[in-house]
């Protein structure tokens, strides 16, 4: 049986024989979850100064509008998430019998936005993990599905953009590339040709897309915030290595650290 030291060292020399690290944003850099609750409030707050309906009530009606069953059609499939948010903030409106006209709800997405971007925090262990890697002589690169480019202005508050010197080599947006609701297998193989890489020289490390990435011959690491504590790691290390799961970065860093 592999003991967890034997996974480490094996965790190691995968890494050392990679030439690029893609990171999916969300999730993987910031807390999306924290963030959009914090957005939300500031969507429902407004509402309720501009048109006196309590914040329970608009929290009752977001939940049911974000969680009954879709059926997607065709155009909803390849609906980008600004005109998710944008369908959404309408039926919300809607629901409270309030005026649903374009211009206001494109300033409730603004406030959306300058929120979401406010309350976005650097995971722990993040920074120092692409030091790390980078100091190794990793090219790193980040890969987004957010439409418009908050994914920069993103990167910027986390403080990861405008580093110098520069520590994302490389930011990939499905959007620029014709890719807008397309399966993330599609995304993959884009990356890949642009790099000018084989599958086999990038890792990818993320919260979702670890299935299409690995489809597409790359290496992936899931992040899962939800697991156990390191202690689950260095007691059942070969099945955290077999299955390619990490509970947090800090845990991850461990693997690269040489």
């Amino acid at each position: 049986m592999n003991t967890p030291v034997c996974e480490f060292r094996a965790a190691k020399l995968l890494i050392q024989t990679k030439t690029w690290i893609l990171f999916h944003l969300d999730d993987t850099f910031h807390d999306h979850s924290n963030a959009e609750t914090a957005a939300m409030r500031a969507v429902f707050y407004q509402i309720q100064r501009d048109h006196k309906v309590s914040v329970a009530d608009l929290e009752t009606d977001w939940k049911d509008i974000t969680t009954r069953p879709v059926q997607y059609t065709p155009t909803l499939r390849c609906e980008s998430a600004h005109g998710w948010q944008a369908r959404h903030f309408t039926e919300l409106l809607s629901a409270t019998d309030c005026p649903d006209d374009r211009d206001y709800v494109t300033q409730l997405m603004r406030a959306y936005s300058l929120e979401y971007l406010a309350s976005l925090a650097l995971k722990p262990g993040l920074l120092q993990l692409i030091q790390l890697l980078k100091a190794q002589g990793k090219n790193i690169a980040v890969l987004s599905r957010i439409v418009t480019d908050r994914p920069y202005s993103m990167l910027s508050r986390l403080g990861i953009r405008g580093i110098d010197p520069p520590i994302i080599d490389r930011i990939f947006l499905d959007s620029d590339y014709g890719l807008l609701g397309e399966p993330m297998n599609e995304m993959f193989v884009m990356v890949l040709q642009h790099l000018g890489i084989k599958p086999v020289d990038a890792l990818y490390i993320g919260d979702e897309g670890v299935l299409p990435a690995r489809q597409s011959g790359i290496t992936a690491i899931m992040i899962d915030d939800t697991w156990p504590d390191d202690s689950f790691v260095e007691m059942h290390g070969a099945s955290v290595m077999n299955t390619m799961i990490m509970q947090d970065l800090k845990v991850l860093k461990r693997f690269v650290i040489t």
